[in-house]
């Protein structure tokens, strides 16, 4: 008689080798012709501890069936099947799904921390551009305090920057020359229609 063992009453952690060995004990078995396998392996899954899909999700479960080939582990077949069923990655810190695949291999271990790297740089630079810095100065910084003294010392010569005046353009003008163009010219010293006339 298949023993049922309802996961809310286990730890989920504790109880992940029994489910591992249920998984590949359900896939040796003869599924039905003409189904899912899939559906078949979870439906057996399920009627021996309940509960086991929602807990530990159906990628990680599936992935159990499938015989990764050389350089792959179950995490890699994980990311293929969330993919296909168009699911959001799975948190390598879960302790049962860990506990539930085992060991990553060197391409997983280095995905996920370059995941998680990113991630604390995406938290960094949201919450520098929610204190005012612009998404350009947060990017190009290493810490916060970098980032105010960048975003300082832009204000500072943004304030410093003298009027802007307009240059000698060097048009003849058909009709009187604007003021502002004469304006200009006599400030550079250039000499103006009222000062050739003299």
């Amino acid at each position: 008689m298949t023993r049922v063992i309802a996961l809310r009453r286990l730890d989920e952690t504790a109880a992940a080798a029994q489910v591992r060995m249920a998984v590949w004990d359900a896939t040796g078995r003869h599924l039905a012709d003409g189904a899912d396998p899939d559906r078949q392996v979870l439906a057996v899954i399920e009627s021996r501890f309940p509960g086991a899909v929602a807990a530990y999700d159906r990628a990680p479960l599936l992935a159990l069936t499938r015989r990764p080939g050389a350089g792959v582990c179950s995490w890699c077949i994980v990311r293929v099947l969330s993919t296909t069923d168009q699911q959001a990655a799975h948190d390598p810190s879960n302790a049962a799904v860990a506990a539930l695949l085992g060991k990553r291999c060197a391409t997983c271990t280095a995905r996920f921390e370059a995941e998680a790297v990113a991630e604390r740089e995406r938290q960094r630079v949201d919450g520098l551009v929610a204190a005012g810095v612009p998404p350009a100065v947060a990017t190009g910084s290493r810490t916060p305090a970098e980032a105010h003294a960048k975003l300082a010392r832009i204000r500072e010569l943004e304030r410093a920057r003298p009027p802007r005046r307009l240059a000698a353009t060097g048009v003849i003008w058909a009709g009187p020359q604007p003021a502002e163009v004469t304006a200009a010219l006599q400030a550079t010293g250039y000499p103006t229609p009222a000062r050739r006339r003299r």
